[in-house]
């Protein structure tokens, strides 16, 4: 499940990820952040995935640019800030980076989310 909560003052999205994630979950929030707040322009967000057990990762991974367009379509640019605490889900963390290029894209992995947060705010 993906839960969100934001600060409309600051325009920063905090989701956080629990349980069970799919593609398709990932893919319906995207879109959903898409639809409600493209018209800020720019997206900044925090992405808690310490809770979340990620279902088939690897057809995740292959769909990292398929998804990463979502978003891209809708704002010009993009910042996220995974926060992560486990080895595994960490690196995964980092391959999606690599399989999501985009030229108004930007993710940073941590462990805390205050750390993210201040990066946001840069």
């Amino acid at each position: 499940m993906i839960s969100l909560r934001v600060d409309n003052d600051k325009k920063i999205i905090f989701a956080n990820y629990t349980g069970s994630v799919s593609l398709s979950d990932i893919e319906n929030f995207y879109q959903e952040i898409s639809r409600e707040y493209h018209h800020w322009g720019k997206l900044k967000m925090t992405q808690d995935e310490k809770g979340a057990e990620f279902i088939n990762t690897p057809e995740i991974l292959k769909n990292a640019k398929r998804l990463i367009d979502i978003l891209a379509a809708a704002f010009t640019s993009i910042k996220i800030g995974v926060i992560q605490d486990r080895p595994m889900e960490t690196a995964y963390s980092f391959l999606f980076l690599e399989n999501s290029s985009s030229f108004n894209y930007l993710i940073k992995v941590f462990f805390l989310e205050e750390n993210a947060y201040k990066w946001l705010e840069q």
